[in-house]
């Protein structure tokens, strides 16, 4: 196959997927999967090209090798819940803000910017297949957190002064880690609910994670002793 019949098949490709993802989002029982009917439209293209390029006895490996990454990113892509927002591998958003999110794999940060005019009760619910997921809960604010993971690996950590300081440093505060236990689920994963910092919780975070860790850390100053 020529390079220019490898530009042509690409360019119908990209044309053809563009096509097929705008009007899958016109309403009907693919809406919200633009993507994936994008790239099973582009992979259909492809593979079409690579199979009259085999019937007139010319080579095709560049299009079979671009119909392999397609179709392998047709199913990774098909897993992923269509009613978010897609985000990229480093990702961070506003407690305070809220929203339904996406991330096939990278790390997710969740934090407040300290602006008292994001005020107000939001929900951030978070849909990752692999990575990190780092929730940082600052003084004065109070975060439930409800997490199905598919490892036992969420830490909570918090700041508390330290029982034994230092004559020279009366005033030492230390980050603790606390145990917090999962509940198991049906199919084998590890579910939690609990509330990080004091009185009512103003944001609700909710995880489901295929495989990674997750790092829950309250920076509001507690004395040893004190119980949430």
């Amino acid at each position: 196959m020529t390079g220019s019949q490898v530009v042509i098949t690409l360019g119908a490709a990209l044309l053809g997927g563009g096509i097929a993802a705008i009007l899958s989002q016109s309403g009907g029982e693919w809406h919200g999967y633009g993507v994936t009917v994008g790239l099973a439209a582009a992979t259909i293209v492809v593979a079409l090209s690579a199979i009259i390029a085999g019937l007139f006895r010319r080579r095709s490996g560049f299009l079979g090798f671009v119909s392999l990454v397609l179709v392998a990113s047709t199913v990774a892509v098909s897993f992923i819940p269509p009613d978010r927002t897609l985000v990229g591998a480093s990702a961070g958003v506003f407690m305070e803000k809220g929203g339904r999110y996406a991330q096939p794999a990278g790390s997710f940060n969740v934090y407040s910017p300290g602006d008292s005019t994001l005020a107000g009760t939001s929900t951030i619910d978070l849909w990752q297949g692999a990575g990190d997921v780092y929730i940082q809960v600052p003084d004065g604010k109070a975060v439930r957190v409800v997490a199905n993971l598919g490892s036992r690996s969420l830490e909570y950590s918090r700041y508390e002064k330290a029982e034994k300081a230092k004559a020279s440093d009366e005033d030492s505060w230390n980050y603790v880690n606390l145990r917090t236990s999962p509940t198991r689920t049906a199919h084998g994963r590890y579910s939690y609910d609990f509330t990080v910092g004091f009185g009512t919780p103003t944001t609700t975070v909710h995880v489901w994670q295929g495989e990674g860790q997750v790092r829950v850390e309250q920076q509001q100053p507690v004395e040893t002793g004190v119980t949430q």
